[in-house]
């Protein structure tokens, strides 16, 4: 958005800060050229990190499900309110599932929704020319839970997409506050920039309505892709209030960072953007003829457990992320967040920085856990990706305020950050490569494994294509080899899928699909087969021992 004046120009916001920032095509295009040879560096720890994606055609759990059976996937996705993801595929021309494909999109897209992510930070920098991508991009490509999240390649594309809307809610919102928080001087005749277009001369207030419900309708969207975007919108905007204003004078007009346009503003944004959502969801639901599955309510856990049992379980949790106890997390994060609340609060004491902005920074170390909070437990780790931003957000700020704090040794300061960041990068990004080496192992031994259990099955059956039900009883777990992670490392991405199981029906249903994919097809048993088989297996030898596999009562049964 451009506009003009009856003065030389609006008034300032901070020392040194000429107008307020404003997201435009035309400052894209100057940040895309501005960070193009920094962001190049960038790429390649993301390819260090997510290269095997690029051409590998692994599956990882629920994939089996699209490939064998897409029509009830994205049924359940239904059922799960992400019908933005089955009407994308749609749109897209990728409803018929193809996983390399898939691969090959997440790496591509994900690069593009940081490098979108960067401009979000960049225009509301006060140093641009000072402003590296670096620091806020490889945190974020080398993430440990990043790699987890992205690692379900059905969904992936989708959720990079729905990162990318987010944005665009950011840059909307961001747009209509800072023209809220212009001069009265300013002419009602504002030019219009929103990105893409330099056409239209409409008035302020007008403007401004346009920017908020840009935000609404896209906030809708990306959370019809992946709900967890909500957390990642609230992070933001915190996330981009502490930034901007963190070099403002104590005295910094109340207007331009009120409470009105960085607290309740968005958080109306926000309510609106979810019920536009909850809005279509139930169109959704009626037009497909189904209901909200179960498994959406079960994630939530308040009111179902007690207060002190929630309490305990996020503290727990917390302990986890912020000590680095899992492979997904690192005290790096800790250290360098600690540093940033610490470097605020210090130049706040100094009259450098408005009490509200280190007030907001303390939200901002513990958003990470804002999916926890809202659910009431442990959410998934691949929910949790709003630690990858942060961790981009306080290794970018704590950048800034080193080298702008130390008069004596700029460059030293600034050699130093480097190669702490080099080395955040090449340590998480080894864990993120071993995350993918994993599973690729692993896959292959679950490969082999199905073409095992085939050869069983076709041998009590006395057939390959046998019309018996094939029960599975327990799970197997893989062995990997010694460079692979353990099953107790890893959340989902990296295990095998004989060994995900929440019941026999739920193993038998993803065993059977991941053995179709192979090219073994068996029926499915009904839910009385299956209590004759758990019945039956309690005296059956465990695999791979001999009668392990075997047909009794018409029903063909694996007891792992």
């Amino acid at each position: 958005m451009t506009y003009t004046t009856n003065t030389h120009s609006v008034s300032k916001i901070s020392e040194g800060v000429s107008r307020p920032a404003h997201y435009s095509w035309s400052g894209f295009k100057s940040y895309a050229w501005t960070i193009r040879w920094e962001f190049s560096l960038s790429l390649l720890f993301l390819l260090a990190s997510f290269g095997q994606k690029l051409f590998s055609n692994t599956l990882s759990i629920d994939t089996q499900a699209i490939i064998q059976n897409h029509d009830a996937l994205y049924k359940s996705w239904i059922q799960l309110s992400r019908y933005g993801f089955v009407w994308l595929k749609k749109i897209a021309g990728t409803y018929w599932y193809n996983n390399a494909l898939s691969g090959f999109l997440t790496v591509v897209l994900f690069a593009l929704t940081v490098f979108i992510w960067g401009y979000v930070f960049y225009e509301i920098s006060h140093h641009k020319k000072q402003w590296h991508i670096a620091f806020f991009a490889i945190p974020i490509f080398v993430s440990p839970v990043m790699a987890e999240q992205l690692g379900f390649l059905l969904q992936s594309p989708s959720v990079c997409i729905g990162m990318t809307i987010t944005a665009f809610a950011v840059m909307a919102y961001v747009n209509a506050s800072f023209l809220l928080s212009t001069s009265h001087n300013t002419q009602k005749r504002l030019e219009i920039d929103p990105l893409f277009s330099n056409l239209l001369k409409l008035d302020k207030k007008v403007i401004i309505t346009i920017y908020y419900l840009a935000a609404v309708v896209l906030l809708g969207a990306a959370f019809s892709l992946y709900t967890a975007q909500l957390s990642l919108f609230i992070s933001a905007v915190a996330m981009v209030f502490v930034y901007y204003f963190y070099e403002s004078e104590q005295n910094t007009r109340k207007q331009e960072h009120s409470i009105r346009n960085f607290i309740i503003v968005p958080a109306v944004l926000c309510i609106l953007g979810y019920l536009l959502y909850a809005l279509v969801n139930k169109l959704a639901l009626f037009y497909y003829h189904t209901e909200t599955s179960d498994y959406v309510k079960d994630q939530i856990r308040w009111g179902k457990d007690g207060l002190r049992v929630i309490a305990r379980n996020i503290i727990h949790h917390a302990q986890s992320m912020y000590l680095g106890e899992r492979i997904y997390y690192s005290v790096a994060f800790t250290c360098l967040a600690a540093f940033v609340l610490i470097g605020l609060w210090i130049r706040f004491i100094l009259k450098k920085t408005p009490a509200s902005v280190a007030l907001i920074a303390l939200p901002l170390f513990i958003s990470p856990l804002l999916m926890n909070v809202l659910l009431g437990g442990i959410s998934s780790i691949r929910t949790e990706y709003v630690y990858a931003y942060a961790f981009g957000f306080f290794f970018m700020t704590a950048y800034e305020i080193a080298t702008q704090s130390t008069l004596r040794a700029p460059k030293t300061v600034a050699v130093i950050s480097w190669i702490l960041l080099f080395s955040v990068g090449f340590v998480q990004g080894s864990v993120s490569n071993r995350i993918f080496y994993t599973e690729q192992v692993i896959y292959e031994q679950d490969v082999r494994l199905a073409a095992q259990l085939a050869e069983r099955i076709g041998e009590v059956a006395n057939t390959e294509h046998p019309s018996e039900p094939v029960v599975y009883i327990g799970t197997h777990t893989a062995t990997g080899n010694a460079d692979t992670y353990k099953s107790n490392d890893l959340d989902l991405i990296g295990r095998s899928v004989m060994e995900i199981s929440f019941s026999t029906m739920h193993g038998d249903s993803i065993k059977n699909q991941f053995m179709g994919t192979q090219g073994y097809s068996f029926a499915l048993p009904n839910a009385q087969q299956e209590k004759e088989a758990e019945k039956v297996a309690q005296s059956m030898p465990h695999w791979p021992a001999q009668g392990s596999v075997q047909k009794i009562n018409g029903i063909i049964i694996v007891n792992f």
